[in-house]
């Protein structure tokens, strides 16, 4: 709010940024222990909302029982694709913490300025549940100087900022109440990959959706309760699936960095 750089979508005498760096070594990795450490320490000192930035093939039990256990509401970045730069469905190659099947946590994908999934972000009817702005994204770098950024990690944060919105204006809300107004507030999304939508007893099918953020807030003011409005995939119900967030607006709050 000074006129140099970015400005987030919350009051900051309503909302708090908690930075902590887990990922901070010399080749821009981290450690699963020292992420749940980081995790915990951030709940305990008063965090809600935790952007989760990163990501893993390989499956950790114990940074699934850290967010499990956690009373807060995950967002996390679903990734961005393979070598190639080719985004792929993480139903089938498993990205993590995105593809925990935990109630807790959000997995976004990026969207282009066209309004359609950018070519290199990951995407999954199972596993990511919307996508948001991720390209160009004027962001802070070493140096205390400020540069354009693409990709998921980009995108994760644009969610993190409507949550913390919405919890900070309304203290009746639940994190879970937050994560379904946003969820719910989707509108269909033109999705250029053929999926196939699949169900287990742990899901109930897949919408290809776009959050409408103005929808969201408006609930503050009429206190009106969101119902899910379009028709689901075929062979689906109203569940998990890839929708896109219509906001151009970033706050984080709790996030891991490479410094």
């Amino acid at each position: 709010r000074n006129g140099v750089g970015t400005v987030g979508i919350c009051d900051p005498a309503y909302v708090k940024i908690m930075v902590i760096k887990t990922l901070g070594t010399s080749s821009g990795v981290g450690t699963v222990s020292n992420v749940v450490k980081a995790i915990r320490y951030a709940q305990a000192n008063g965090a809600s909302i935790c952007n989760l930035s990163f990501g893993t093939m390989k499956y950790s039990e114990e940074l699934y029982q850290a967010i499990k256990d956690s009373g807060m509401l995950f967002i996390v970045a679903a990734g961005n694709g393979d070598a190639s730069g080719n985004g792929y469905s993480i139903d089938e190659q498993p990205m993590y913490p995105a593809s925990f099947e935990l109630d807790n946590i959000i997995s976004v994908a990026n969207l282009r300025f066209d309004g359609q999934l950018d070519r290199a972000s990951n995407y999954g009817v199972r596993s990511v549940d919307l996508a948001a702005p991720g390209n160009y994204i004027l962001s802070t770098i070493t140096g205390n100087d400020y540069a354009y950024m693409s990709g998921t990690s980009m995108a994760a944060p644009m969610v993190t900022g409507t949550a913390a919105m919405l919890y900070s204006c309304d203290a009746s809300l639940s994190l879970m109440d937050v994560r379904n107004r946003i969820l719910q507030s989707a509108r269909p999304l033109e999705f250029r990959y053929q999926l196939q939508p699949r169900s287990d007893s742990l899901r109930r099918g897949w919408y290809h959706h776009t959050v409408d953020v103005g929808a969201v807030a408006q609930q503050l003011d009429t206190g009106d309760q969101l119902k899910e409005h379009d028709e689901p995939a075929a062979g689906g119900r109203a569940g998990r699936g890839i929708r896109s967030l219509d906001t151009g607006l970033i706050s984080l709050i709790v996030s891991s960095i490479i410094k």
